[in-house]
C-alpha cells in the first residue's frame, strides 16, 4: 500500500478510537484452540493437566460461572523439528495448518508461506503462496478467513511487496483468489509489531497475538493475550489473557489461535419484580421474557417459592419455560390463585427462574414477589399483568 493512503488510514483510526473504554464489549467465547510457540502448561481449574509443546493443540473453554476447562491433543504434522506458526478452525474448514520451515509429504514440498490440511488423502493445499506469487522466503504466521466475502485472510512474518503495495508484519492481508489488499493495518497500533494469531469471528470481530508485547490506547497487552479489535469503531480490549492459565506462558507466545464465540442468547427475565393480586382475581399470568439475543435454543426452570403464603393460597408450580432459535415472543406463566374466606392480611409468595439449557442468561428480573391481597379486607384497584 502506498504511504499516504497508510497514513490516512492511520488518522481515520486514530480519530475512530477515542473513547474506546466503551466503544467495546469483551465477546464471549465458548472455545479457544491455541497452540504455543515453547513447552507450556494449562490447567483444569486449578489442576494440571498437561504439559504442552509447540505442537500441542489446546483446548480452553472458558465460563465465568464454573471456571476455566482445558484440554489438548497432539498434532501430527508431516516432518520433524518444525513449529505450527498458522492454524484455522472454523466454518471454512475443519484444521489447517502453516509450519515455520519447509517440509517434504509425499513427494510435495511444503513451503513456510504454504496453509494445507492433512486428511486421508495426505496433504492438500489451501493457500499456494508460490501460485499466489509470494516469493519463498515469505512465512505465513497467521490465517483466518472474511466471514463477509469468505476470502482468505493471512499474516506474513516479514515485509514483502506484492502488487505495487507494502504488507508488514502485522498487517492482516485478504487474498481473494487472484489478489492481495490490506484488511488489517498494524500501523494503527505502531511501528514494528508483529501478528502472531488471528481469528476474526463471524460478527466481524478480531481476536489477535502479537510475539511481543504491545501497548494499544496506553493499555499493555502481552504475548501471551487476545486481544479484541472491533474495527468499526477501532476498539481493542482484552478478551482473554492465556497466562492465567499457569506462570510458564509468561516465556511462551500465543504462536496460532482459532476461536468459536459462545451464541448470543440474550437475557430472560420476568418484566417486573413484584407484583399484586386480588385472592379473587386469580389465576396468576406472569409474563418472561427474552432480550438483548436469541440464538439457540433455551430452557429456563420457573418454580414457586413459598413464604408467608403457602400452598392453601396458591397451588405451588415447577415446569420449564422454552424459548426456540430466534424467538423473543414472550412466554405467559399461569398460577391458580386459591380464594378463602379468611381475612388475612398480606401474603407473599415467589415464582424464580433458572437456567435449564442454552446460552441464554437469567436476566435482570429472575425473582418476582407476588404480593396476595386479600379480598375480604382490601377492596381496591391494582395494576395487574
Amino acid at each position: 500500500m502506498n504511504m499516504p493512503l497508510r497514513a490516512l488510514a492511520l488518522v481515520l483510526a486514530i480519530q475512530c478510537s477515542v473513547g474506546v473504554d466503551s466503544a467495546l464489549a469483551q465477546t464471549e467465547l465458548e472455545e479457544i484452540r491455541i497452540f504455543s510457540d515453547v513447552g507450556a502448561l494449562v490447567r483444569d481449574n486449578d489442576t494440571t493437566a498437561f504439559v504442552g509443546s509447540d505442537t500441542t493443540l489446546f483446548l480452553v473453554f472458558p465460563d465465568s460461572n464454573t471456571g476455566t476447562n482445558v484440554s489438548g491433543e497432539m498434532v501430527q504434522m508431516p516432518g520433524n523439528n518444525h513449529e505450527i506458526d498458522a492454524y484455522y478452525h472454523g466454518p471454512m474448514a475443519n484444521a489447517v495448518y502453516s509450519l515455520d520451515v519447509a517440509v517434504e509429504f509425499d513427494g510435495q514440498l511444503i513451503q513456510p508461506g504454504d496453509v494445507f490440511y492433512v486428511d486421508f488423502n495426505g496433504v492438500t493445499m489451501f493457500f499456494d503462496a508460490s501460485a499466489a506469487g509470494l516469493p519463498d522466503s515469505v512465512n505465513t504466521d497467521a490465517v483466518s478467513y472474511d466471514p463477509a466475502t469468505d476470502d482468505i485472510l493471512l499474516s506474513f512474518s516479514n515485509p514483502f511487496e506484492i502488487g505495487g503495495n507494502i504488507y508488514l508484519p502485522g498487517d492482516v492481508v485478504r487474498y481473494d483468489g487472484a489478489n492481495f489488499d490490506l484488511f488489517f493495518d498494524s500501523e494503527i497500533i505502531g511501528p514494528g509489531v508483529n501478528l502472531d494469531g488471528l481469528h476474526v469471528l463471524d460478527t466481524g470481530q478480531i481476536l489477535m497475538s502479537f510475539d511481543a508485547d504491545v501497548r494499544i490506547d496506553g493499555q499493555l497487552y502481552h504475548d501471551d493475550d487476545i486481544i479484541e479489535h472491533n474495527p468499526n469503531s477501532g476498539a481493542f480490549v482484552l478478551n482473554y489473557g492465556v497466562r492465567q492459565q499457569h506462570s510458564s506462558w509468561v516465556a511462551a507466545d500465543v504462536n496460532a489461535l482459532a476461536a468459536t464465540r459462545r451464541p448470543m442468547g440474550g437475557e430472560v427475565s420476568f418484566t417486573r419484580a413484584q407484583i399484586n393480586i386480588l385472592e379473587n382475581e386469580g389465576p396468576l399470568q406472569l409474563t418472561v421474557s427474552r432480550s438483548g439475543g436469541s440464538e439457540g435454543a433455551a430452557a429456563f426452570v420457573w418454580q414457586t417459592v413459598a413464604g408467608t403464603a403457602d400452598a392453601t393460597d396458591y397451588t405451588a408450580g415447577l415446569s420449564v419455560v422454552t424459548f426456540a432459535d430466534g424467538d423473543t415472543s414472550d412466554k405467559t406463566i399461569t398460577i391458580p390463585i386459591n380464594n378463602d374466606n379468611l381475612a388475612e392480611g398480606i401474603e407473599r409468595f415467589s415464582v424464580t427462574l433458572s437456567l435449564n439449557s442454552g446460552f441464554a442468561r437469567v436476566g435482570r428480573h429472575g425473582r418476582i414477589d407476588v404480593d396476595i391481597l386479600d379480598d375480604e379486607t382490601f377492596v381496591f384497584a391494582d395494576s395487574f399483568e
